[in-house]
């Protein structure tokens, strides 16, 4: 499957230009989900569902507050199908435009390095290691291990 190809449905595309343009947009978690929708998940229901720009922000290791706590990201990239979900619906850029955002971030403001993980059990051990840490996978991967799903970042094809 590639991202932004002709058979794309209207409804993820106007998801894509929503989020790029930095309009907030989130699909809930109360619809359908498939096996392979990307959710943003958590070990806690203390997480609530975040804007697209502060979306962007956590994973670029910038700080995102909720009720006065700080949360954090952990980057779960098995593949580079994921890596491409990851930055076409989570930050909204290219791989080069996201690894300059970074090192702006890291330059300017202090922002922290968001851990990266290939393993999907490293990435469920830093989830259960703090509460608000927050990461995205496959739905199916959340409910498997009974993570809590934040809220539902892209629909996968059918």
């Amino acid at each position: 499957m590639r991202l932004g190809a002709p058979t794309a449905r209207p409804v993820q595309l106007l998801q894509l230009l929503l989020f790029v343009s930095g309009l907030s947009f989130t699909v809930g978690t109360g619809a359908q989900n498939n096996p392979g929708d990307l959710m943003l998940v958590s070990s806690t229901d203390q997480v609530a569902p975040l804007s697209s720009l502060d979306l962007r922000k956590l994973f670029l290791g910038l700080p995102i507050t909720q009720e006065g706590q700080q949360l954090q990201a952990v980057i779960y990239q098995p593949d580079s199908e994921m890596r491409d979900i990851f930055l076409k619906t989570v930050v909204g850029m290219t791989s080069r435009s996201f690894e300059r955002k970074v090192l702006q971030a890291r330059l300017s403001f202090g922002a922290r390095i968001v851990p990266t993980y290939r393993s999907k059990t490293e990435v469920v051990e830093a989830l259960q290691e703090k509460q608000l840490v927050v990461s995205f996978m496959p739905f199916s991967d959340a409910q498997f291990y009974e993570l809590e799903v934040v809220q539902t970042l892209w629909h996968a094809e059918n």
